[in-house]
């Protein structure tokens, strides 16, 4: 059972940023979030993208907002934490998270698209130095059936349930 999380509103997000920073970085989960917003958004769970599957729907909304702030006049890059054996809430002792490993960019605040617990795995690992402004609301767990089909994994949905 994954944590169900929604993500807050373009205007509560934007109104959070303010004028106060103006390099963003985004970062996607790949675990719970990604079940999340596909359920929510009826998207795929998991899909290929230049030969590599993915986590479709954290994909999704991370260039969605990506396009919403570069629209309002913020530099942003994006980071997206696929489902493995390290996610941003679980990870073996010593792995710490990668803000963005193939480049310089230096933000002034993470966007941390994912559960509280990830966020705080990321502040964690960042040491506090920069700021982690987490852009999801928990609401409950969410039991999901899914299935392959035409090469995407999606969610069966007159089987599955949002619990609060």
């Amino acid at each position: 059972m994954a944590v169900f999380s929604e993500i807050k509103a373009d205007s509560i997000i934007l109104g959070k940023l303010g004028d106060r920073y103006k390099k963003i970085l985004l970062v996607g989960c790949g675990g719970c979030t990604n079940e999340s917003l596909a359920y929510t958004n009826h998207l795929p769970i998991f899909d290929e993208f230049e030969g590599q599957r993915i986590s479709a729907a954290t994909k999704y909304e991370t260039d969605r907002i990506k396009e919403l702030l570069e629209n309002n006049g913020y530099k942003v890059e994006i980071t997206l934490i696929p489902l493995s054996q390290n996610a941003l809430c679980i990870r073996h002792d010593g792995e710490k998270f990668q803000m963005n490993p193939n480049s310089k960019f230096e933000p002034d605040v993470i966007l941390a698209m994912c559960c509280l617990a990830g966020a705080f795995g990321i502040h964690s690992d960042t040491e506090g130095k920069i700021q982690v402004m987490p852009i999801m609301e928990q609401k409950g767990q969410l039991a999901y059936y899914y299935e392959e089909k035409d090469k995407k994994t999606i969610i069966v949905y007159e089987k599955s349930a949002v619990l609060k």
